[in-house]
């Protein structure tokens, strides 16, 4: 039931922000299978799912931009980038020219993530905020 809610809560959220993807409570799920502590110090109590981007930095509603948080770390970050700076838009924007690079991001970096999660023996999120980082700057000086 939780799952549900906070794909539910986070789906909401996308599409306020003009994002049409949409997590599945099977995301959710599988999401905590595979991470059981917290990305930045390690707790496994109080968990939460975070997005790696934030929906208001343009970052994709999708499984490869979550990671898990427990709740002071994740109010700690808060709408922060990887790189730490601050995200923020106005929500219900128009976001066609953004929307079209989350997709593109999506399929292409699902495929290289596995590719590299394998290679490297790290887990999918610690790959995904490395190449999200590198997109990110690549659109910050377009």
């Amino acid at each position: 039931m939780i799952a549900k809610n906070r794909a539910n809560s986070s789906n909401y959220n996308a599409r306020c922000y003009g994002i049409t993807e949409q997590l599945s409570e099977e995301d959710i799920l599988d999401l905590f299978e595979v991470e059981k502590v917290c990305k930045i110090c390690g707790s496994p109590e109080d968990l939460t799912v975070d997005h790696v981007i934030p929906l208001a930095g343009y970052g994709p509603n999708t499984r490869v931009n979550l990671q898990i948080l427990c709740k002071p770390c994740n109010s700690k970050k808060n709408s922060k980038m990887p790189d730490g700076s601050r995200a923020f838009r106005q929500k219900r924007f128009s976001l066609n020219r953004f929307q079209s690079i989350s997709v593109r991001l999506n399929k292409e970096t699902l495929r290289m993530l596995e590719e590299l999660a394998e290679k490297d023996e790290r887990s999918m999120s610690d790959v995904m905020r490395r190449l999200l980082r590198e997109e990110w700057k690549k659109m910050r000086r377009k």
